[in-house]
């Protein structure tokens, strides 16, 4: 089970457009709209950070559910220090999934997805604890 599922109340979300139900992205359904940015200003960033301080999960796998996500970046790090890249071993996609296998477990206060589409649509973030 995801670490996120139902820690809306525990985050604080920020995005780059403004979202119908962000809680939407941590309910465990992979194909319901959470959040969308179809912005096609030139050079405005897409993104989607989570603040995770109030439970600083440690985790190794991340799994980003949507449309046109190909070549997300993803970053960690916490309130103190600058975000960092995430170093990964792999990358699986499929047609509305990526799963991010992290090279060593990480814990973090901030999670952020930097989008690279002109249009993108996020239906699910999950993140999962080492096993």
């Amino acid at each position: 089970k995801s670490l996120l599922y139902e820690r809306y109340d525990d985050m604080v979300v920020t995005t780059s457009a403004n979202a119908r139900g962000n809680y939407k992205m941590f309910d465990g359904v992979l194909d319901d709209m959470g959040w969308e940015d179809y912005s096609r200003v030139d050079g405005r960033e897409k993104f989607i950070q989570l603040d995770m301080s109030k439970f600083r999960p440690t985790f190794d796998k991340i799994r980003l559910c949507g449309w046109n996500v190909d070549g997300t970046t993803v970053k960690f790090g916490d309130k103190e220090t600058a975000l960092a890249d995430l170093e990964m071993t792999e990358v699986e996609t499929s047609e509305f999934s990526h799963t991010y296998v992290l090279s060593r477990p990480v814990t973090a206060d901030i999670l952020r997805f930097n989008f690279h589409n002109e249009m993108v649509e996020v239906f699910e973030i999950e993140i999962f604890a080492p096993q």
